[in-house]
């Protein structure tokens, strides 16, 4: 197993044996079972470890791709929560003149 971090993003390069080791194989086929998800939590928590790979994130967008050599990569890439917008409340009416659409989308 080789395991890399690439922009906060967490790279699992499996060969096929270890594949079938970590249960990944089921994912492939299985991808909505309780043991192929339990599968991906267990090699998200053995690579982490392996590398020291701490986030916040609560949940993980994970892709998967099949090896030509055998195996497979996996990215474990976390979703943080959007925080809630903050809107500006406005009293009133206000009007502005450019004298080009530079300037107004410079104020933007």
């Amino acid at each position: 197993m080789t395991v890399t971090v690439i922009d906060g993003q967490l790279k699992v390069t499996l060969s096929d044996t270890e594949t079938v080791k970590y249960n990944i194989d089921r994912v492939f086929f299985e991808k909505d079972s309780d043991q192929s998800s339990k599968a991906l939590v267990l090699l998200l928590k053995i690579a982490a470890a392996q590398v020291g790979f701490n986030t916040d994130a609560q949940n993980f967008k994970i892709e998967l791709y099949p090896v030509f050599s055998g195996g497979c990569e996996i990215y474990f890439i976390p979703e943080r929560l959007k925080s809630a917008s903050v809107r500006a409340t406005t009293r009133g009416w206000s009007v502005f003149e450019f004298e080009t659409c530079e300037a107004a989308l410079k104020t933007c």
